[in-house]
């Protein structure tokens, strides 16, 4: 075969090999990047949030005649139970027992149970007390303000 180049034909080119053809090129295998860990280590919050689910938990177990679960109904709880608590369990932080009480009275349907001469009990389940109207309208207040986690 051969080209065409102005008036001129050329012959096409030819290498020329010795004995011998190069061999393959093969790549240098570089290690691989070690392995990250899939999960992200857990913030401050998360341990934080983990722990309040925890001590909720925790509640509900020791004191299964005050405290219920998210499934059950609730019973209003004694004006004053959070220093109970504390007293119960001196070794747990107060702020982390402020959160789980926060956490079972505002984010469950809780509010729904409160309702006017309803029986406020103690840990032990013991009726200590009654609500009153105005903390019932609260409740009521509350409920429709917002929608409640249950």
């Amino acid at each position: 075969m051969t080209t065409l180049t102005g008036n001129r034909m050329k012959p096409p080119l030819r290498l020329k090999l010795g004995k011998n053809p190069p061999a393959p090129v093969t790549p240098v295998p570089t290690p691989s990047p070690p392995l990250q860990p899939t999960t992200e280590p857990t913030s401050d919050r998360q341990q934080q949030a983990a722990a309040v689910v925890a001590l909720r938990r925790q509640l509900i177990r020791m004191y299964p005649g005050a405290f219920k679960n998210f499934k059950s109904a609730k019973l209003p709880l004694k004006v004053g139970i959070r220093a109970d608590i504390l007293a119960a369990m001196p070794d747990v932080e107060p702020k982390l027992i402020e959160a789980a009480l926060r956490e079972y009275c505002y984010r469950s349907d809780y509010p729904r149970y409160l309702t006017e001469g309803a029986g406020r009990v103690n840990l032990q389940g013991e009726v200590v007390g009654t609500v009153s109207a105005e903390e019932a309208r609260y409740a009521a207040a509350c409920m429709k303000g917002k929608k409640v986690v249950t």
